[in-house]
């Protein structure tokens, strides 16, 4: 009603390497896409630990680290699943400290998502077609890109940040506000309510 600029902090969406994927799956370099996986994992302690399984702060991995994995997904594939299954274990504080979910986007096209606080796994991103593949070492802070076309040598995409990663959304931001605009192009309000709809659809089915 203001006319004011509002943005999720997902900064993800405004990576160069993010943006290279979405443009080289908007090209059809991967043929008909047909999956993809994200995992996001760590072991944590002491009060940062404590604060992440908080019932009373929203905690969980699925909040925490799992929504990164939702929006690779969605930056990846558009759209919202049709349909989702999920297994999820709890910790102590009633948390979820793993979750491991298959979503099905239509299409051919399928999702594996994993997230937990309480296990080393690696911070990877694949998508694959029938024409090639994509893979980020670490999509939540992707540096690296490697394409690997079916027939062709793979190609290797760099872009090393010039700080922390997050002056991407800090340009995105300034010259969306300079330019006027409301939102994000990157990352939009109906892509932050999508994935909360997703967030509070696995909650329900694990309760």
């Amino acid at each position: 009603r203001r006319g004011l600029f509002l943005m999720e902090g997902m900064w993800i969406a405004q990576l160069p390497l993010i943006q290279k994927m979405r443009t080289l799956l908007a090209e059809g370099a991967l043929g008909q896409v047909r999956h993809l996986r994200a995992e996001y994992g760590f072991i944590g302690s002491g009060v940062r630990l404590e604060r992440k399984l908080s019932r009373e702060l929203a905690g969980g991995a699925l909040m925490d680290v799992g929504c990164y994995t939702l929006a690779f997904a969605r930056l990846a594939f558009g759209g919202e699943p049709q349909k989702i299954q999920s297994l999820a274990r709890f910790g102590e504080s009633g948390t979820d400290i793993y979750s491991a979910s298959i979503l099905d986007y239509g299409g051919g096209r399928t999702a594996l998502l994993t997230s937990t606080i309480g296990a080393v796994i690696p911070v990877e991103g694949y998508i694959c077609g029938d024409g090639g593949s994509l893979y980020l070492p670490n999509f939540q802070a992707a540096q690296k890109l490697v394409y690997r076309p079916k027939g062709g040598p793979e190609q290797v995409f760099g872009s090393p940040f010039s700080s922390s990663g997050f002056e991407y959304e800090i340009q995105d931001a300034m010259a969306s506000i300079a330019a006027g605009r409301r939102q994000s192009d990157f990352w939009g309000r109906e892509d932050t309510l999508a994935t909360a709809r997703q967030i509070d659809a696995l909650h329900g089915m694990w309760s």
